[in-house]
């Protein structure tokens, strides 16, 4: 029980380590284009970013 606890803990924080850097990255640019007025454009590209992202995820997921 107390090794499963330690695992969890671990994986825990490695996820934190690796999201938590992109997650601020993305929250001070939220940020900064609402300051500026441009949501929409906040939006928009990271709308494209996304689904670009799905969709080669879909493409090498498929091939692979």
């Amino acid at each position: 029980m107390r090794n499963r606890i330690l695992g969890a803990a671990v994986v825990i924080g490695v996820v934190l380590f690796v999201l938590l850097p992109s997650f601020a990255t993305l929250y001070t640019d939220w940020l900064w284009f609402g300051e500026v007025g441009h949501e929409q454009v906040f939006i928009r590209t990271f709308s494209a970013r996304l689904l670009l992202g799905v969709v080669a995820f879909a493409i090498v997921f498929g091939a692979l």
